[in-house]
């Protein structure tokens, strides 16, 4: 089903909205976000020069439909216009170069947006969320279907969709969920999630996933109390318009706290950031038997990580050396990939004799190392691979080791410590000390299988890093 046409002309009229003369670029952005189309309805002439407008700023999908049903007095014009609920959102908190006029009524598409501005609505239509394909909420999420959404941080259809995961999900599986979410990512035309009105709008297949589904609650929020703005309100409750156009009746809105949202928009985001790593292995002679099993887990973790993943290799035992420059998987080494160039080192580890194990030392280089070269748009972490503890008597101290970390890291250029420990004899507790020093962590591995569920905790952490 198609929205309805607007009205014939000498009640409603629709067009372009048009600027005048030359407008600052916080302006020219302001009405290019705000006002995409206009409607207008017009009242009797017997009003005189009492005409009051009433602006209406709509969410794209019910703006058409809600100037065909409004109705906001006989000497009321109401006048809706398209716009981005996101925008309106910005607008209303603040976050708007350049400001702009507030509407007299915002009509969006979901109580998630009205939560972030800190105002409140009726719901005045609905319209459910669901899949162009089969599948339940629980299989899509867990990657078992495999979903394309709108962006969450302009789509409440995305939006919603993060929020159940984030709600149902604990840390390890919600990053991993938000990370497929996000690699899922394209234009809403396009997306496998959609509302129920959008669907029949675009003639698309459309299925409710049976595990239930989030609805979009379209609530009315006046921002200027009027009597045009009440009636307004009472003309929408139940407007057979809306109906026609593909949306159901009102639904009680139900959103988490405005905090909550931002909190996991934010850890989506931080999905969205590149890895910068540098990998530390110990291949002193205690780790001979360990050597191929990490070998093993770090070719499983390798081909988890995209080609535009920082990597390098370092290895250590009594002194440190590197094995494969930092830089892009993807990028060529002489003949070969920086991939292929850490699947051949890995292939060919083998420890060695003597010269104790240089632990501590050795992560403090890479720690400096990493931090020289630091990328912003990348989550910068030193990954060490152990299987004992510091042997370097002539080294720094434990407590040395932890103290310099803590002067040296820098919580607006972090560079986090993550440790990846094999065996019994790993210290755990010297090594959460240095993890805790930098906002890292530590993990331990008995076999080759846990290597995913250690990478999928890594990730995780990326969700609240630097401050977890």
């Amino acid at each position: 089903m198609t929205p309805p046409a607007v009205p014939p002309a000498g009640r409603h009229r629709s067009g372009r909205t048009r600027g005048g003369g030359v407008l600052r670029a916080a302006a020219a952005a302001l009405l290019l976000a705000l006002s995409t189309s206009a409607y207008v309805v017009h009242v009797a002439r017997s009003c005189g020069d009492g005409v009051r407008t009433l602006d209406v700023a709509a969410a794209p999908e019910i703006a058409a439909a809600a100037a065909a049903g409004a109705d906001a007095g006989p000497c009321t014009r109401v006048s809706v216009r398209t716009a981005a609920p996101e925008t309106v959102t910005a607008l209303l908190t603040g976050r708007l170069p350049g400001g702009g006029p507030r509407p007299d009524v915002w009509l969006p598409d979901s109580t998630l947006w009205t939560r972030q501005a800190g105002v409140d609505g009726r719901s005045v239509a609905s319209s459910p969320i669901g899949m162009t394909g089969p599948g339940a909420w629980r299989d899509a999420l867990a990657g078992r279907v495999r979903l394309r959404i709108p962006d969450p941080g302009r789509s409440a259809v995305g939006l919603a969709v993060l929020m159940r995961a984030r709600t149902s999900m604990d840390e390890t599986a919600f990053a991993a969920a938000a990370r497929r979410l996000r690699q899922g990512v394209v234009p809403a035309a396009s997306a496998t999630v959609l509302s129920e009105q959008a669907a029949r709008a675009r003639r698309a297949a459309f299925r409710l996933p049976q595990d239930g589904s989030p609805v979009l609650d379209y609530p009315l929020v006046t921002l200027r109390p009027s009597a045009g703005a009440a009636r307004f309100e009472r003309s929408l409750l139940g407007s057979p318009v809306l109906a026609a156009a593909g949306f159901r009746a009102p639904a009680a809105g139900s959103a988490p706290p405005a905090a909550r949202v931002r909190a996991v928009l934010q850890s989506f985001d931080r999905l969205a950031l590149g890895s910068r790593m540098l990998s530390l292995i110990d291949v002193s002679a205690p780790m001979a038997p360990r050597l191929r099993m990490i070998a093993r887990v770090s070719q499983e973790g390798l081909a988890l990580q995209p080609d535009d993943t920082e990597l390098g290799q370092w290895v250590f035992a009594g002194r440190w050396r590197r094995t494969v420059p930092l830089g892009p998987l993807g990028e060529r080494l002489g003949s070969s990939t920086r991939r292929q160039a850490l699947l051949g080192t890995l292939a060919a580890l083998r420890a060695e004799d003597g010269g104790g194990t240089r632990l501590y030392a050795s992560i403090l280089a890479a720690f400096h190392a990493l931090a020289r070269g630091y990328r912003p748009e990348m989550v910068n972490t030193v990954l060490v691979f152990t299987g004992g503890r510091d042997a370097d008597p002539a080294g720094p101290s434990l407590d040395a080791t932890v103290a310099e970390l803590r002067r040296d890291y820098d919580p607006a250029r972090p560079v986090q410590v993550i440790t990846v420990g094999f065996g019994p004899d790993v210290d755990t507790a010297a090594l959460r000390r240095i993890g805790e020093a930098t906002h890292g962590g530590v993990y331990v591995a008995e076999r080759p299988a846990d290597i995913r569920r250690i990478f999928a905790q890594a990730m995780a952490r990326r969700v609240c890093a630097p401050s977890c």
